[in-house]
């Protein structure tokens, strides 16, 4: 998160410095010193993180040092003051989104205590003349770092789900590229060997044919926890996709790889998992001592030595040679081997080397953000995290609305009560508008309209005021970070130019000369806005760039299990009003598990990226497919009986088999099923009666289409009936 602040942090306490140089007929020179002391500690800390035992330590006095260099700065200043202490709380905002909870209520009582002992201090006449110059600013502190621990919270949240595997609770493949990337410069440092080690279940595809994916499921789990029991704290094992696992060991050579091999292979044949003979083949590489840790080649090498272990009866360890095995494994597995294995960070590769283009690719994705998204977001899952985060905000909204409330009460006797009236009746229209977003088309014109209300009422509540209120200009911010953070930068910059548009306004309708004269007074507040957008929008787009990670398979570009359960929870919601019907198809590439064997696991990897490509293309915009798992696949269709899903499921299983994938035919098995009219859907009965006509499919000598009812209405003894499309 430092490193995403690293362009708002100049931008953050620069333009107040800057503000502060403009209004030195009202400050004087004096402040200019510690102001640039501030945010040069600020700017350095980030240089220092990287070769910290404690980053978090330094990071932390980083924050008090600049706190006291600010506060110094007011202390120096010639004069104004009251208008210099709202600046205290902008690294307070930077703080919070970097921190947890506990350190934040430490930080806001800091930063609080501060500005009494300065006011009080030394701006005591002014303070008693206007006591809201002083209760003020650590008010706005609270409003605003309550909402950036909101935006903080999201970002960790969908940062973790970014690199666990749903179903196994290991890390991913998402979660390898920074790790391989660590250990390529620390073996060029060091020279030290680095070990991979790929794991993979034998026979996994029988399982789930002869028993279901249900079953396949529990013993995935159950090989992930044994595999973690033979592990320490500080191994971790990656899923890499179906019944695929794979170890990097650093400080490793290839003799201590394939022992550690050999123990993991064994915990998972010591026993049965549920009542099934459960074994486990492995190949192991390393990388040379000395030389540079080359993944793709040491992954190659791996590969090759796990192919000769299932050719050679599976349920045991091979060790991977020389770069010219690696080299003739290639060769054997076809072109399409030179790609080696890129299953670390470069994200989902194009669809298929012989199949389409890039520009196809790319093109079908903006025709789908085109139909889904709009000026304000572009696709759904940019429109999923503006409600989430809605959601989050709702509650932090009425306590900042409760807060300012207080606020504005307090200082009546001062600026008048009519304040008040504006904001309240904007914030009771603004929270009926809220319980009712969500079953808007495009609820991020709400918002919109929303947050342009608020701010607008805050303008009018200082047209009405007494007095020149200008130190609460800052109130235009108490939205802004929230807002920033659900909108693209383009709506960022129209939300904060009509901020800032109308607090010029107000300016100069309240104190004209003032602003003329001094217009730092008018100057910092716009700095403010600016530093708190910058904010908002960065730690916002954090959270939609890990959200976007969580909901899409890194392999196939498809969407994942998160992504499935959340549509269905939505689904079974809608149709408890509706009682539409909803269709579920399951897909199984038949005998994948053969393409793995037989090619390698780069080539399993191409046929499963052209097999997403051909079903995702045979879908409309807001039909959605996901990467169940292995070579599974799962469409919902809503508003879909069983028989047009059945139409669907033949376009599908037709565009799979129509034409060879890298040069090997390849076909699928379908299994349809649909949830009856006038009946809440509920996924997991549906997906079962899918998954058993997909299973039947299977049995029945695969490549076909299956629907549930035909399942469900045959005797046992007569298991050959079936729908095949043709």
């Amino acid at each position: 998160m430092r490193r995403r602040l690293r362009w708002v942090e100049p931008i953050a306490l620069g333009l107040p410095l800057l503000a502060i140089l403009a209004g030195t007929s009202l400050f004087g020179w004096a402040p200019l010193l510690p102001a640039s002391l501030a945010v040069l500690l600020f700017l350095l800390a980030p240089r220092l993180l990287p070769h910290e035992r404690r980053p978090e330590l330094v990071a932390a006095a980083a924050f008090v040092a600049t706190e006291l260099c600010l506060a110094a700065a007011i202390v120096v200043a010639s004069g104004g003051r009251g208008y210099l202490l709202p600046v205290l709380v902008l690294p307070m905002v930077l703080v919070c989104v970097l921190f947890p909870a506990r350190v934040t209520i430490a930080g806001i009582v800091f930063t609080s205590v501060l500005i009494v002992a300065v006011g009080l201090g030394f701006d005591r006449a002014e303070v008693i003349a206007s006591p809201p110059i002083l209760y003020f600013p650590p008010l706005l502190a609270v409003i605003l770092t309550i909402s950036a621990m909101q935006l903080r919270n999201l970002d960790a949240d969908t940062r973790s789900k970014v690199v666990v595997d749903r179903l196994t609770g290991l890390l991913n493949r998402a979660a390898l590229a920074p790790r391989l990337a660590e250990l390529a410069h620390q073996a060029e440092v060091t020279g030290a060997q680095v070990a991979v080690i790929i794991a993979d279940v034998d026979h996994f595809k029988a399982i789930n044919d002869r028993h279901g994916h249900t079953s396949g499921d529990s013993v995935l789990k159950e090989v992930a926890a044994r595999l973690r029991g033979c592990l320490g704290s500080f191994e971790p094992i990656y899923r890499l996709g179906g019944e695929e696992f794979m170890l990097v060991l650093a400080g490793t050579d290839v003799e201590a790889a394939a022992g550690v091999a050999q123990r993991l292979r064994a915990a998972v044949n010591s026993t049965p998992l549920l009542d099934l003979e459960v074994t486990m083949s492995c190949g192991v590489a390393a990388s040379e001592s000395g030389q540079p840790f080359e993944f793709e080649a040491v992954f190659a090498r791996a590969d090759a030595a796990l192919y000769r272990a299932k050719g050679s009866g599976r349920d045991r360890v091979c060790v991977g040679g020389s770069r010219t095995e690696a080299a003739v494994a290639a060769q054997d597995a076809g072109p399409a081997a030179t790609h080696t294995a890129k299953r670390s960070a470069s994200g989902p590769e194009p669809l298929a080397v012989e199949g389409p283009a890039v520009g196809s690719w790319r093109a079908r994705i903006a025709r789908e953000e085109a139909e889904t998204g709009s000026w304000l977001v572009r696709d759904e899952i940019e429109r999923e995290h503006l409600l989430e985060l809605n959601r989050r905000l709702r509650k932090v909204f009425r306590a900042a609305a409760g807060i300012a409330f207080v606020g504005i009460v307090v200082a009546g006797p001062w600026y008048g009560w009519l304040t008040l009236v504006p904001p309240v009746i904007v914030a009771i229209a603004y929270n009926a508008m809220e319980f009712n977003l969500e079953r808007l088309r495009r609820p991020e014109y709400a918002l919109a309209v929303g947050w342009f209300a608020f701010q607008a009422s805050i303008a009018a509540g200082f047209c009405l005021s007494t007095g020149a209120p200008m130190f609460a200009l800052y109130l235009f911010l108490t939205m802004v970070i929230g807002s920033s953070a659900v909108f693209p930068a383009r709506g960022v910059v129209v939300g904060v130019g009509f901020t800032a548009l109308l607090m010029v306004i107000v300016a100069f309708n309240r104190a004209p000369q003032l602003v003329v004269h001094q217009p730092a007074i008018l100057l910092l507040p716009l700095a403010a806005l600016v530093a708190i957008a910058c904010t908002g929008w960065a730690v916002g787009q954090s959270a939609i760039d890990h959200r976007s990670a969580s909901v899409v398979d890194h392999l196939t570009g498809l969407l994942n299990r998160t992504a499935l359960e959340a549509r269905s929870a939505e689904l079974a919601a809608q149709t408890a009003q509706t009682g539409e019907s909803v269709a579920v198809i399951v897909t199984d590439l038949d005998r994948f598990k053969a393409v793995n064997d037989s090619h390698g696991h780069v080539v399993g990897d191409i046929v499963l990226r052209e097999a997403a490509y051909r079903i995702r293309k045979c879908l409309r915009a807001f039909e959605s497919a996901y990467r169940f798992g292995g070579e599974e696949f799962v469409v919902l269709l809503a508003g879909v009986d069983e028989t047009e899903a059945s139409t669907v499921a033949e376009r599908l299983w037709e565009a799979v088999r129509r034409e060879p994938m890298n040069g090997l035919p390849v076909t699928m098995s379908v299994g349809v099923a649909a949830s009856a009219a006038g009946e809440r859907f509920d996924y997991g009965a549906v997906f079962a009666r899918a998954d058993a006509a997909l299973l039947q499919a299977k049995r029945a000598g695969r490549d076909q289409v299956q629907l549930a009812w035909t399942v469900t209405s045959v005797v046992a003894a007569a298991p050959t009936v079936r729908v095949i499309a043709v």
